[in-house]
């Protein structure tokens, strides 16, 4: 399976890409409120890259994942470990 567009701004492997921190951004991140509408976005825009396709034989990746699908749980996983960090990040903020 070949590389698909996922109609995502090109400069965020600048701000999300791996290795990629805050402290060493160029530019000013995206508005809190466009991530956002862009999250609540995600699960329609997976459906409609990925319909029909998680069955789909990936190969040379780091998870060693074996399907399309083995990929987006992955990504899922990982992301949901964001999410908790930045729910502590929030605790410790307002506490």
């Amino acid at each position: 399976m070949g590389r698909v567009n996922s109609n995502l701004p090109v400069y965020y492997k600048d701000f999300f890409g791996s290795g990629t921190r805050p402290t060493e951004w160029r530019e000013n991140a995206p508005e809190w409120d466009f991530l956002v509408a862009q999250l609540r976005e995600q699960p329609d825009r997976i459906h409609d890259l990925f319909n029909n396709k998680l069955g789909v034989s990936v190969e040379g990746n780091f998870l060693k994942a074996e399907s399309v699908g083995d990929l987006i749980l992955s990504s899922v996983m990982h992301e949901i470990s964001h999410v908790g960090t930045v729910s502590a990040m929030l605790k410790l903020l307002h506490s």
